[in-house]
């Protein structure tokens, strides 16, 4: 049986910790502009724009300035950061689970492709942020999940080795990837199974 205490869980955010939906900012965003929800989803849900974002590429300021010309959005940057930002909802089994590991001084990491826009909303509106020993956020790296670099940062981030690594993620090419470096990588659904496979991970 393996110390816990030498093991790390790494949590992906999006549908992890946090439910979020591009189609809520697509109607936020639409209020104020003169193109449709629909076409405003298309602008921003998994595009090429949005990846350069969430690479750090571009700067809030112009991903701002794209969307607003490209779908005659009115009101200032302010407005925007909110409108596309306020889309989330936390998932209150996992983010307790991460509370219930810190308690037997488990550590953890916050892993996950997202923007600076994001994370600032983030941070203002859930304090369990601030809970995790490190984040490895792609827009601080300049790089995105499944992309194999950026899992070796989050090693280099945690001081571990890739069997003492246990990652959770909604999304199976991510996952994948993890298991090719040797992590434990677990495909999240249903927050009861997870919990139940890292609890087993973690004492086995």
């Amino acid at each position: 049986m393996t110390d816990a205490s030498t093991k790390a869980i790494v949590f992906d955010l999006g549908n992890v910790l946090l439910e979020f939906d591009f189609q809520i900012a697509a109607t936020n965003l639409a209020r104020h502009a003169e193109a449709s929800p629909g076409i405003i989803l298309k602008e921003i849900n998994q595009t090429p724009l949005l990846h350069a974002f969430e690479r750090g590429q571009i700067s809030q300021q112009h991903f701002f300035e794209t969307v607003a010309e490209s779908c005659s959005y009115r009101e200032d940057f302010n407005t925007f950061c909110n409108d596309f930002s306020d889309i989330f909802s936390e998932i209150e089994p996992m983010v307790a689970f991460h509370r219930s590991l810190k308690e037997k001084s488990i550590q953890t990491a916050i892993f996950s492709n997202t923007n600076e826009m994001a994370v600032e909303y983030i941070r203002k509106n859930f304090s369990f942020l601030t809970e995790f020993d490190t984040l490895c956020l792609s827009y601080e790296h300049g790089a995105m999940k499944p992309d194999l670099s950026i899992y070796h940062t989050v090693e280099s981030l945690l001081g571990r080795e890739p069997g003492k690594l246990c990652f959770i993620d909604d999304r199976r090419e991510n996952v994948e990837a993890a298991n090719s470096l040797g992590w434990y990588g677990l495909i999240h659904k249903d927050p009861c199974q997870t919990v139940e496979a890292v609890q087993g991970w973690l004492g086995s």
